[in-house]
């Protein structure tokens, strides 16, 4: 059974530790965070490298080398530790993938290896066409077995990303230990401004923490003290054309342009808010909560922009909203195909959307 982030905090509590763990998957910090843990527990104190822990980058390191280490016993402490930074196991040879076998299938008592995914995503274990000349599956199925050998002798763990509103927690027990207030109002607006990647959210969280010095971190120095995201700017921007707002609309168009966003992103994410608001009107048309969007769309834990999109699609209808993503189709294929400018298409197709919203 693979383990999520609540199974492995029971385990370090309640039992000894396993001879080998495996965390992956799309919240690289909190993989990063519990590695470290483990290699506390295993070898206390003494985390440095050398006698005690031994580090490979799994993208250059030999299997058979990584072997040796994980089989070679340690010196002057009782246990060890080795951990394996992104090993890619789709790119690994026949005998590779042998070398890992037979260690999984015959680990010492006296270390504890650790292989976690850094830059390599959860994505990137699964199923994939084969490329030409490749059997099929045989690269992905690999990670299959590698997952398969470990759970027998030790442990999987995937963290999974964070929900707005986990993370919006999250933010609040890091401000208290820091000495300073996060309102709860306010954690919803940090993470809706900024998303849901912990390693920046954590960095500005140190930042804000500073600047309230021990009190409330308010809304204005959220506002005014974190970046906001693509994905966050351009909501605004579908907002204010609901709202029939062309100045604010217009103003951020120029606050993505001086940003050097790049017009086609822009677009893209436009189109997909509109996108949701379609599904959210047809939804709501065949009687149906913009929550059962879910059981069709693989919205994962961005269901909240479901629940945004059912706010405002009141203010058009399902034909003003099929004709808008039919303009937003269109300015997508001048943007791909001539020399036009891309931010006069995209401050057209803008303009052509408060239209269409006026009816």
């Amino acid at each position: 059974m693979i383990w999520q982030e609540a199974d492995l905090k029971r385990h370090l509590k309640d039992a000894a530790l396993k001879r080998v763990y495996f965390l992956y998957g799309d919240e690289p910090y909190l993989a990063a965070r519990y590695v470290n843990k483990l290699i506390s527990l295993a070898v206390g104190d003494d985390t440095a490298d050398g006698f005690s822990v031994e580090k490979f980058d799994g993208q250059s390191a030999d299997a058979s080398e990584i072997a040796a280490a994980v089989m070679t016993l340690p010196m002057m402490v009782d246990r060890k530790c080795v951990v394996v930074r992104d090993a890619d196991l789709a790119q690994a040879d026949e005998a590779a993938m042998e070398t890992w076998t037979e260690l999984l299938a015959d680990l010492p008592e006296t270390c504890v290896l650790i292989v976690w995914l850094c830059s390599l995503s959860a994505d990137d274990t699964k199923e994939s066409a084969p490329k030409s000349g490749e059997k099929k599956g045989r690269k992905r199925s690999q990670w299959k077995t590698f997952i398969a050998a470990v759970e027998k002798a030790g442990a999987v763990v995937r963290f999974d990303r964070l929900t707005p509103p986990e993370c919006a927690r999250l933010l609040m027990g890091g401000a208290k230990k820091r000495g300073c207030e996060l309102p709860d109002r306010v954690a919803a607006l940090w993470v809706e401004r900024c998303g849901t990647d912990l390693h920046r959210l954590v960095n500005e969280l140190d930042k804000l923490c500073a600047l309230a010095d021990g009190g409330t971190i308010t809304e204005d120095m959220v506002v005014t003290g974190t970046a906001e995201t693509l994905e966050a700017k351009v909501f605004d921007l579908s907002k204010m054309i609901l709202q029939g707002n062309a100045a604010r609309a217009f103003s951020i168009l120029h606050t993505l342009r001086a940003d050097k966003e790049k017009p086609v992103s822009v677009l893209s994410v436009l189109s997909m808010a509109y996108a949701d608001l379609y599904r959210v009107k047809v939804a709501q048309s065949a009687g149906e909560p913009a929550e059962s969007l879910t059981r069709v769309f693989s919205y994962g834990n961005r269901a909240f922009v479901l629940r945004n999109a059912a706010r405002d699609v009141s203010r058009m209808s399902e034909q003003a909203l099929i004709d808008s993503l039919e303009r937003l189709a269109q300015a997508d294929t001048e943007m791909k195909s001539n020399s036009m400018d891309k931010w006069w298409i995209l401050d057209r197709t803008v303009t052509q959307l408060m239209a269409l919203r006026r009816g």
